[in-house]
């Protein structure tokens, strides 16, 4: 039922595209899909009610609808979850077909075909074992004609095409593929912030551990910090504009006096005045 409301729904957009959105409306679109559960709900609530019944199908090692206990039940599911819809869905594709226009200029399109021609090939063997078993039952009072392999080989096919439609939409659809690409990255980039985080939280654990008079001079030695790199070679940082020993004062005056700079640096607790030299 939902194939058909779509196989509609593109048929409206390629067909008569210039009054597409005036009758595709959000209102209609969502009374259509309220139809198709009270339609699902309708066919399949019978047999819980007494007409049919379900009992446990040694083919297809499950419970299930009796098909040949209920002649009439079973042709009216046929026809109001099988037939009438297949009959939708191939008129409108046989008329979008007709026009000639190439189906890939059309979005999804391409791919609602192969979701179809997965949903025929895997249904159309259930149903029919069910209408058989069914005329047969009503004719002959039994049902031997169909052997139990088909019974549970056409059984296999109805539960392959709940596989079988994500893996084309996954294939099939770029729209698809995008947002889980996009997904993708999303996850990447939260795991990345994640292992940053920790790894900051580990240096900041062994910074305080370093700076911690309590800890013991046994342990793993520190790191030098960025004072002690910077003034143990005067002459490798000379070219920096700062250093961690100069004062705001400083910092002003080689801001607006870049040719004439005193820098105040500390080496052995005695302050100390270096001329800095302007560079090229």
């Amino acid at each position: 039922l939902t194939l058909a409301a779509i196989a509609l729904d593109r048929y409206h957009s390629i067909m008569d595209c210039l009054r597409y959105s005036s009758r595709c409306t959000m209102w209609r679109t969502s009374a259509v899909v309220l139809w198709i559960w009270l339609q699902a709900l309708a066919t399949s609530c019978p047999p819980l009610l007494g007409w049919s019944s379900i009992r446990y199908v040694a083919p297809m090692y499950t419970c299930a609808i009796d098909w040949a206990a209920s002649p009439g039940y079973t042709a009216f599911a046929a026809v109001l979850s099988y037939l009438l819809p297949a009959l939708v869905i191939l008129f409108c594709y046989a008329k979008i077909s007709s026009t000639g226009v190439p189906l890939q200029n059309h979005h999804g399109v391409t791919r609602l075909f192969m979701v179809i021609f997965a949903f025929l090939l895997c249904w159309t063997p259930y149903i029919s074992v069910a209408l058989v078993q069914a005329t047969e039952t009503a004719i002959s009072g039994q049902s031997t004609l169909i052997p139990s392999s088909a019974v549970t080989f056409s059984y296999w096919l109805v539960l392959l095409n709940s596989d079988l439609n994500p893996l084309l939409y996954a294939l099939l659809s770029k729209r698809f593929q995008n947002a889980l690409q996009g997904l993708r990255a999303k996850v990447r980039a939260h795991v990345g912030s994640m292992v940053g985080n920790s790894r900051q939280i580990n240096k900041e654990g062994d910074d305080s551990r370093c700076n911690d008079p309590r800890t013991p001079t046994t342990s793993r030695p520190c790191p030098p910090s960025s004072s002690e790199s910077l003034t143990s070679d005067n002459s490798k940082y000379s070219s920096s504009i700062f250093t961690v020993g100069t004062d705001l004062q400083g910092h002003l005056c080689e801001v607006c006096h870049p040719g004439n700079i005193s820098s105040h640096q500390y080496a052995g607790g005695k302050k100390q005045t270096n001329k800095i030299q302007p560079q090229d």
